[in-house]
């Protein structure tokens, strides 16, 4: 038997919460860029490629810009949560 009262638990919450969103913003964009690639008109051999520069060369890009900074921030906010909780 399932004990469902560990749901309305605030400090099991929001862990839970700030996982769904890094699962999210990790595997996504892996999953539709070949199809999103070959509607704007790129070739499907060099759409694939995509995935490889992505996986690659743009984690670093990432680093710099203002919408990772802005998600580490939300992370950060999460765990400070769980822990003064």
């Amino acid at each position: 038997m399932t004990d469902s009262s560990l749901l309305a638990n605030p400090v099991f919450l929001i862990p839970c919460v700030a996982n769904m969103f890094a699962v999210i913003g990790l595997f996504i964009p892996f999953v539709y860029i070949v199809d999103r690639a070959v509607a704007l008109g790129i070739q499907p051999e060099n759409a694939a490629f995509l995935i490889s520069v992505i996986g690659q060369c743009m984690p670093a890009c990432l680093c710099l810009s203002l919408v990772r900074c802005l998600f580490l921030c939300v992370c950060l906010l999460c765990v400070l949560l769980y822990f003064l909780l």
